[in-house]
């Protein structure tokens, strides 16, 4: 096995599964995995990602940047799909808050894990038109948004959060595209998730996901921006 490309943290996990020695410089736990795989035929699963899981408590500040900007093209990037697989994401939240113990524990955590695709026309639809979103923003704001990746919480290193966009220092951006009422006006009586007044409603998973993605990136306000085809509307929330 190729030890070269493991963290520090990774290989000393492998070494404790080994009962060995956790000690020692990079280059050392290397030469020590090696020799003890040599002569002690320790057969490892090429396809076990559980290693994967001691990253997790093992996010610095640093390290947190480096993921962000590797990962800047989202979904397009292998990496992005990786560090989501093993943490909580800004929009599961809101659905693990209200998870209520007569549901099947076991199955709900192995849906936030599997990383089953999940194909519809309505997921389709959103990233169809996000971009179209962007564009019609920045023309409406005259504010230019910033592409980001994967912000992972050097706090809580279980919760990743990919917002759409950064705006200025402060601020960043959510869009919705909501399928049901491409063609119509945007209000609260077929938008579920607005209140009467246009404002966010704090019940919505939406507001779970922005509360989450402030949390993980620092910043104090998120602009949501829900678009269709005949209207858009901008909808501040503030950090809770």
């Amino acid at each position: 096995m190729d030890y070269g490309q493991r963290k520090v943290a990774e290989l000393k996990i492998e070494l404790k599964k080994r009962g060995a020695k956790v000690t020692g410089t990079k280059e050392k736990l290397i030469e020590r995995l090696n020799d003890y795989d040599r002569n002690n035929n320790f057969k490892s699963n090429e396809n076990d990602n559980s290693h994967l899981l001691s990253e997790i408590n093992y996010v610095t500040p640093d390290s947190a940047k480096e993921i962000e900007k590797k990962t800047k093209n989202q979904t397009k990037t292998k990496l992005w799909h990786t560090e989501r697989s093993f943490r909580v994401t800004a929009s599961r939240v809101g659905e693990i808050c209200k998870f209520t113990a007569k549901k099947d524990q076991e199955k709900y955590a192995q849906s936030l894990i599997c990383n089953k695709k999940i194909v519809s026309t309505a997921l389709e639809w959103g990233k169809s038109m996000e971009t179209t979103a962007i564009e019609a923003y920045e023309g409406k704001t005259g504010k230019k948004v910033e592409r980001c990746g994967l912000y992972v919480s050097v706090q809580y290193p279980f919760i990743g959060a990919s917002p759409d966009g950064l705006i200025g220092d402060n601020k960043i951006l959510e869009v919705k595209c909501p399928y049901s009422i491409k063609d119509e006006m945007i209000g609260s009586n077929n938008y579920f998730h607005l209140e009467h007044d246009l404002q966010l409603k704090e019940t919505s998973n939406y507001y779970y996901q922005i509360q989450t993605q402030l949390l993980v990136t620092g910043r104090d306000c998120c602009d949501l921006f829900i678009w269709t085809n005949v209207d858009e509307k901008i909808i501040n929330v503030k950090k809770k």
